[in-house]
């Protein structure tokens, strides 16, 4: 399972026909609290992210970037009251996991 995470195009697929978060042309938004639910080989993929870094308590969102080894994890302070607003980057994490 880990091993087909080094494939760039298995996680962009994986991105592509996610049923969960928000789907752009070049990346997967995803509600924190939506991660359990997500396919476990994405759970896996942020997992690493996050084990690197750390779980950081103030993410409401992370994107997963299709074309790029990256996951970034953002912060809407009232996104539940008000998703229109400007986020902030809390973390943006380059994976080193592709060959």
């Amino acid at each position: 399972m880990l091993f087909s995470l080094g494939n760039p195009d298995i996680v962009a697929e994986l991105c592509k026909q996610s049923s969960l978060g928000k789907k752009l042309r070049n990346y997967l938004l995803v509600y924190i609290s939506a991660l359990e639910t997500l396919d476990p080989l994405l759970r896996l993929y942020e997992n690493c992210a996050s084990r690197t870094i750390g779980r950081l308590e103030s993410v409401t969102l992370f994107k997963f970037h299709i074309r790029q080894p990256k996951i970034s994890y953002l912060f809407y302070p009232d996104f539940d009251t008000d998703p229109t607003q400007r986020c902030t980057l809390v973390c943006r994490l380059t994976c080193g996991i592709y060959n």
